[in-house]
This record gives C-alpha cells, structure tokens and sequence, in this order.
C-alpha cells in the first residue's frame, strides 16, 4: 500500500492507535457518555422517589395518631357557627393580625361565595417587606387557620413602600 512506502511499521503502529484512540473517545463521547448521564439522572429521580414513597408511607402510618390529635383540638378551634358572624370574625381577625404586623389595610372584602363552605377574603395593603413578610406568617399560623391562596406584591415608585394584593381562605370544617 502506499502508506508502506512513506511509514516505517513503527509509524505505522503508532498511526493505527492514534486512529483507534481517536474512534474510541468518538464513540464513547457520542454513545456511551449520554446513555450514561441518562442512567445517572434516572438514578437520581429514582432514588428522590424512593425518599418521598418513604416520607409518605411514614405519614400515612401515623394517620390515625393525627386523626386522633386533630380530633382532640378540633373543639377548642373557634370554627363559625353561622355565615354572618364567620365573615365579621374572620375580617376582624385579619385586621388583628395586620396591626400587629404593622400593615396598612387599604381594602378588605369578602368574595362572594359560590355554593362551596370554604370563605375567601380579598385584602389589599400597604408595607413594607418584613411587614408583610411577618403578616404571611402571622395568617398562616393563625389559630382561626386562615390559608393565604394567592398574594401579589407590588412596589410604588419612589417610595420604600410595597402594595400587597392577597386573597385568603379560611378552613371549614367541610373541606
């Protein structure tokens, strides 16, 4: 062959690794190297699974023990009697809690109710952002278990100030 004539067996020799070299990091780079980080990633989800089905099936054991413990507090949650004093108490309490925080309540209303039991307030306020960050944790920690389902904070130009839009759930004892 020609190339017997320009290379010595040596040259040749160390031409062929070269070559074999080269299409052993092409196929590993362009077969094996993403089936591997495919196993890699699968193995992860896998593993991140496994520790959920974990967590939950611990849960779930201890279901009847916070059955048992909610059953025990139940009673002494002031859940509303009536519709008119549920919403006079809920607003109430959400002002409580918003002056304890030190926000400004611009606009509070309740949502009308469509057939469902669960109550939903629209808040709209004004503060600043550990004040709102201490307003969050106040109503999510509540004992009148309010939720808050969606909020939205704006800021104001020219001023330290943010306006806060929330809208706010109570538990009902149907949900």
């Amino acid at each position: 062959m020609i190339m017997q004539k320009f290379l010595n067996k040596r040259e040749q020799l160390m031409l062929y690794l070269a070559i074999g070299v080269m299409a052993f990091a092409a196929v590993f780079n362009l077969l094996l190297y993403p089936l591997l980080q495919r196993n890699d990633t699968l193995n992860r989800e896998i593993n991140l699974a496994r520790s959920k089905l974990k967590n939950y099936s611990r849960l779930l054991s201890q279901k009847d023990y916070i059955m048992h413990r909610y059953n025990t507090f139940a009673p002494q949650l002031k859940l509303p009697q009536d519709n008119e004093s549920g919403i006079v108490s809920s607003l109430s309490e959400i002002e409580n809690l918003a002056k304890a925080s030190r926000v400004h309540i611009i606009d509070i209303r309740p949502q009308s109710q469509k057939g469902g039991s669960a109550l939903y307030i629209d808040v709209r306020a004004e503060a600043n952002l550990e004040s709102f960050l201490r307003f969050i944790y106040e109503i999510e920690n509540s004992l009148s278990v309010l939720k808050i389902k969606k909020f939205q904070l704006n800021s104001r130009s020219g001023s330290t100030a943010l306006e806060g839009i929330f809208i706010i759930s109570q538990f009902s004892a149907a949900d």
